[in-house]
């Protein structure tokens, strides 16, 4: 994921992770990589975003008119990789 890659590009940098930066993910992968945090994340539900898209393409077909808004649910996964927020040059509070 982006996220990932973020995460070892940061690192290679030689910022810190969650200390520099905070990364989060939208993909429910938290992969654990040697040397790095665990990713925060929000899990999406793809199969669940596959059978809706499919049901909206053979509605297409059938010639009905597809829903104009679907909600999924997500769920958040919490890692290492969030810290708190900071104001530039300001160090965080302990």
């Amino acid at each position: 994921s982006l996220a990932v890659g973020a995460l070892a590009a940061l690192r290679e940098a030689g910022l810190q992770i969650p200390g520099d930066v905070s990364v989060v993910g939208y993909d429910g992968v938290a992969k654990h990589l040697a040397g790095l945090p665990d990713l925060s994340t929000m899990a999406v539900p793809r199969l669940e975003m596959g059978k809706k898209a499919a049901e909206q393409i053979a509605a297409l077909f059938k010639g009905q008119q597809p829903e104009r808004k679907i909600r999924l649910d997500s769920a958040w996964v919490p890692g290492g990789t969030l810290g708190p927020a900071t104001m530039a040059g300001t160090p965080a509070a302990a």
